[in-house]
């Protein structure tokens, strides 16, 4: 079964992938980045969400899950080398 915004974490991660994460990304107290642990997060709130019956709850937990697939492409543009600083 496959939900709006699967779309996206799959995304985020072939792009993490993909760029062999040439930068040494600095890893917290857990041993995973900021992307893996959001990445993470989204697909327990989807799996979350498939235990349970339309309705609100469910539909947070979808939003939360979008939300976080949000920050990692957002934390991946951040991170890019295409960015320039203003001028």
């Amino acid at each position: 079964m496959a939900f709006i915004g699967d779309e996206t974490a799959f995304c985020a991660l072939a792009l993490l992938k993909q760029r062999g994460i040439a930068m040494q990304q600095r890893h917290s107290i857990y041993g995973k980045t900021f992307q893996d642990r959001l990445i993470e997060e989204a697909r327990r709130l989807r799996e979350e969400a498939t235990k349970i019956p339309d309705g609100m709850a469910r539909n947070l937990l979808l939003q939360q899950a979008f939300q976080a697939e949000t920050a990692v492409n957002v934390d991946l543009w951040l991170s890019s080398s295409g960015l320039q600083p203003p001028k």
